[in-house]
């Protein structure tokens, strides 16, 4: 085995870990542990940015463009999960601001009376 294809195994390797990792937000973010999965997503990026640095031919590996792809996929599903919370959570507070302004309405009204 070459030095490069060591190399590119190491690499592979790191890929592998990426996956398990981005794997397991969707856990952080069921859990709504939001600090925990900022810190491993900056983690995550710095660890990408190290191995495309060390391993500029890396994507023109098969093997590498294949656990890429896994990569963008769990990616695409993170940010969609997020996005339905963010959107149930933008109904909930829109739910939130009608009850207390019908509230408000019936504690003006139940006040005005005698």
């Amino acid at each position: 085995m070459t030095l490069a294809d060591n190399s590119h195994q190491q690499a592979l390797s790191t890929l592998d870990q990426l996956i398990a990792e981005s794997a397991r937000y969707q856990t952080l973010i069921d859990q709504n542990n939001w600090q925990e999965l900022e810190s491993s997503l900056t983690t995550r990026q710095t660890a990408m940015e190290k191995l495309f640095q060390e391993s500029p031919t890396l994507a023109d590996n098969p093997k590498a463009k294949e656990k890429i792809q896994q990569l963008l996929e769990l990616d695409k599903q993170r940010v969609a999960s997020i996005q339905k919370i963010r959107e149930t959570s933008s109904q909930e507070l829109g739910d939130m601001k009608r009850n207390a302004g019908a509230i408000k309405s019936y504690i003006d009204v139940d006040a005005k009376q005698p």
